[in-house]
């Protein structure tokens, strides 16, 4: 039978095509992760592994009790080790040190060898002033004998100034409530002639003693911590003693001592001024001429 006569112009029958075959696809491989190794042994810790490496010394398992488990307890250890190595861990003094092993202790833990070596030079400009060094002295001592370390020293220091800054600070505002009490009270009662009382004590009583004793009883306080001249009693006492020893109420210079003799030459000052014009024309020098012959009379009549 002949071939077929195949027309190159033909449309293809797609009916009459076989269909491509496609290969079938290479098998895949699947790709894994290495095996995950075998785990490490676990260790099991009996219960009172404690009570164990105590071996029956108490202080010993209070101590291990601190920790949860025996790696804490060496890691503790270890930490500690380290610490002593790199310096930061000092070693404790020795119970009842032999005088070279304390040296060498105060010597390995920074502190002077004697008490006057310690460094008091503040950064912030705090100087020890002349007045207290003989209480610091004292402090020093027992801060080395204390083994106090310099910058607990300078701690301690600074400390005590800030205190003294505030007491002062304090008494300073008591003091100002004091004499604002004591002066309401007695201008109640001396109404214009609070001043004039006052300097009568002033001159009259103060000016007979000299001027540090003066000053230190200025500067004296009560019992309660009242200054002396912030308790209305005291001065109306003083007042009292004034007006004894002054029966005038003539008030002389601070520090005169002898009333009788200072208000004589005061007198004699003026009268030798009497007949000038500067007399003549100062009223007030007049009325203080007046004053002054009239407290001497009075001050003969009491003595």
């Amino acid at each position: 039978m002949p071939d077929p006569v195949v027309d190159p112009n033909a449309t293809p029958n797609p009916a009459a095509t076989p269909p491509a075959t496609t290969p079938d696809p290479a098998p895949v491989t699947a790709l894994t992760a290495d095996p995950p190794p075998d785990p490490a042994p676990v260790t099991t810790w009996p219960a009172d592994w404690q009570e164990k490496a105590a071996k029956g010394d108490d202080k010993r398992l209070a101590h291990l009790k601190r920790y949860a488990s025996p790696e804490a307890a060496f890691d503790a250890m270890i930490a500690a080790q380290n610490r002593i190595r790199s310096g930061d861990l000092k070693s404790a003094l020795p119970e009842n040190p032999k005088p070279e092993e304390l040296a060498q202790w105060r010597k390995d833990n920074g502190i002077p060898e004697a008490p006057d070596k310690y460094d008091l030079k503040f950064d912030d400009g705090l100087v020890i002033g002349e007045a207290d060094k003989p209480v610091m002295d004292e402090f020093l001592k027992t801060a080395h004998e204390s083994n106090l370390t310099p910058a607990q020293v300078k701690q301690v220091v600074k400390w005590h100034y800030k205190n003294q800054e505030r007491l002062a600070e304090a008494q300073a505002a008591q003091d100002e409530q004091n004499r604002t009490e004591a002066l309401d009270a007695l201008n109640a009662e001396w109404g214009t002639k609070f001043r004039s009382e006052m300097n009568l004590i002033t001159g009259s009583v103060l000016s007979i003693f000299p001027e540090t004793v003066r000053n230190d009883l200025i500067g004296a306080r009560l019992p309660d911590g009242r200054g002396v001249f912030n308790s209305p009693d005291i001065l109306r006492a003083l007042s009292a003693i004034a007006h004894q020893i002054n029966p005038a109420g003539v008030v002389t210079p601070s520090g005169s001592g002898d009333m009788a003799k200072t208000i004589d030459d005061e007198i004699k000052m003026i009268e030798s001024k009497m007949g000038t014009k500067e007399y003549v024309k100062d009223q007030k020098m007049q009325d203080r001429y007046l004053q002054l012959v009239t407290a001497r009379d009075l001050l003969k009549k009491a003595a």
